[in-house]
C-alpha cells in the first residue's frame, strides 16, 4: 500500500499521472523537481494508504475536472 501519492495536475482540466510513494518525504522531493520544470502544472502529495482512498481521490479530482470543463464551454 502507498504511504502517498503524487497527482501531476494541468492547467488543462487533465490528471497527467498518479504515483504512489513509501513515504511523503519522497513524494514531496519529485514534487518540487516537477514544479521547477513548469508553472503550468499543479503537483500535489497526498496521504494515502489504502486503495480506497486513491478511489475517493480519484472520484474528487473527477468531479472537479467536470466542474472546469463545464466553466470553460460556458
Amino acid at each position: 500500500m502507498f504511504k502517498a501519492m503524487l497527482i501531476v495536475y494541468a492547467l488543462n482540466g487533465s490528471v497527467i499521472s498518479q504515483v504512489g510513494y513509501s513515504s511523503m518525504h519522497e513524494c514531496m522531493n519529485d514534487r518540487e523537481t516537477i514544479q521547477s520544470q513548469s508553472a503550468n502544472i499543479n503537483v500535489l502529495c497526498l496521504p494515502s494508504n489504502s486503495d480506497y482512498q486513491m478511489q475517493q481521490i480519484d472520484i474528487v479530482f473527477n468531479k472537479f475536472k467536470s466542474m472546469m470543463r463545464e466553466i470553460n464551454d460556458n
